[in-house]
């Protein structure tokens, strides 16, 4: 058991630091960009090279340009996956411990106790902000309503998110799937702690 949850630890780890990595490329793409850097020299012609596979599906979905300065799209995209990636990384950080305080549970034969029920709770809201994750961010590689996964996270989440979509709406964006993400974080871990410590 200890191995599972150290390697859920190193796996929220590499990704944690592969995400800063990958977000300083486009990052410093950027900066480059606005120093006036000559596109032509090394170091600003191999960054373009490599982060470009990256920035291309984003600068599609600003219409090449239209919405949001050229130059602009990199550091969003490096927003993007910086956000993402931790996002990712703390999930797999959560899932480690919950899993290894699941095992030491077991372990110590307190099966069904209040300690055990509150992991619970944590591990179906660290599912159901996963599936409001997926939801958000499968559409971003083409899979639609049609695929039969994409349809069950939307009739898992819509219950949730078509109240916040209301409020949460600013424009051509939609804030609810972020709300929604922090709302179950914070109830489950609030009901979560509430059980474990009750005794019964």
């Amino acid at each position: 058991m200890t191995l599972i949850v150290l390697a859920f630890y190193w796996l929220s780890q590499v990704m944690m630091w592969g995400t800063i990595a990958v977000a300083s490329l486009l990052f410093l793409r950027v900066l480059l960009t606005w120093m006036g850097a000559n596109p032509f020299g090394r170091i600003p012609y191999h960054l373009t090279r490599i982060t470009e596979p990256m920035v291309r599906p984003v600068r599609s979905q600003f219409g090449g340009g239209r919405y949001l300065r050229y130059d602009l799209i990199p550091l969003v995209m490096g927003v993007l996956i910086l956000v993402t990636g931790l996002f990712i990384a703390s999930m797999l950080g959560q899932l480690g411990s919950i899993i290894g305080a699941i095992g030491r549970n077991i372990v110590s034969g307190a099966i069904a106790s209040a300690t055990m029920m509150g992991e619970l709770i944590r591990m179906i809201g660290l599912l159901y902000v996963a599936a409001i994750f997926l939801r958000f961010f499968l559409p971003f590689f083409g899979v639609g309503y049609r695929n039969r996964f994409f349809h069950f996270l939307f009739a898992i989440t819509e219950p949730l998110l078509k109240p916040l979509r209301r409020i949460f709406v600013a424009g051509r964006f939609d804030f609810s799937p972020i709300v929604a993400m922090f709302l179950v974080q914070i109830l489950t871990g609030f009901l979560a702690e509430m059980v474990g410590r009750s005794n019964w």
